[in-house]
């Protein structure tokens, strides 16, 4: 490369720098909020019969029971989770954005009315209720926003994003309170990696030329759970249902600043 054509190439570099708009560059936001579920079973729909109560509770010795599990959603088990995200991306201009997210989402299992226990024994049906361990997921996302120029420091905004989802492993404990039955900590899903892909709507308020106040409502995919072999085979259940699609509404709120 001739000495022409590096210094015109430098000082191209120099005139783009030194004349970029305050609107492009880099960026980082912290946010938190709340993640509500509003679709998708935490647990699906199992049964079993076993003809000998025995192992569950030596007073049932030689009585028959069948256990009937019913759907239950997402929300029933666990209700909205506390989020946090992290994100770092680039203004290409003051309208597009595109950025790298890593969240984290987690909560602890409500005990919920799981299904029922026929026990002729104990005069027919029991209710069994369960309590799963505690839920939690990192989602690594790659995304893009595109912000309405309103004239005013609060804009309107939407984005996208699609990535993975690390998702732990569950564990059920189920009890059978008249039956003083009670199968603690049997595992329920591996832990596993899922495709995951949101969208979003809010208002970005300019505090400063570089730091702003956001708030957005969005809908999220995770994918279910893998089940498979499970450890309710004192229950007669040798295995599990994989766990339906996690659809969720995240609110968030949170700061975002330029540099």
């Amino acid at each position: 490369m001739s000495m022409t054509t590096m210094a015109t190439a430098a000082a191209a570099a120099i005139y783009l720098f030194t004349n970029a708009s305050a609107d492009t560059g880099w960026y980082a936001s912290l946010t938190g909020g709340t993640d509500i579920p509003t679709g998708g079973a935490g647990q699906k729909a199992m049964s079993s019969t076993l003809t000998d109560l025995g192992g569950l509770n030596p007073a049932l010795t030689g009585g028959s029971g069948t256990f009937t599990f019913n759907r239950t959603s997402w929300n029933d088990i666990y209700g909205a989770s506390p989020m946090v995200n992290f994100q770092f991306g680039y203004d290409w201009s003051s309208a597009f954005t595109t950025y790298g997210s890593v969240s984290y989402i987690w909560d602890d299992s409500k005990t919920f009315l799981a299904g029922n226990a026929n026990i002729p024994a104990l005069g027919g049906a029991q209710n069994i209720y369960g309590t799963f361990s505690d839920y939690s997921d990192w989602l690594v996302t790659a995304g893009m926003r595109y912000t309405f120029d309103s004239g005013s420091p609060l804009k309107p905004f939407i984005g996208a994003d699609l990535g993975a989802a690390f998702l732990k492993s569950v564990d059920a404990t189920y009890t059978i309170p008249a039956a003083a039955i009670t199968v603690a900590n049997a595992k329920l899903y591996d832990g596993t990696t899922v495709f995951t892909g949101g969208i979003e709507a809010g208002l970005a308020y300019d505090i400063t030329p570089t730091v702003a106040l956001t708030g957005s409502v969005g809908l999220r995919y995770v994918d279910g759970m893998d089940g498979g072999r499970s450890d309710l085979s004192a229950l007669g259940i040798a295995s599990t249902p994989d766990a339906a699609q996690r659809l969720t509404v995240p609110l968030t709120i949170g700061l975002s600043t330029k540099f």
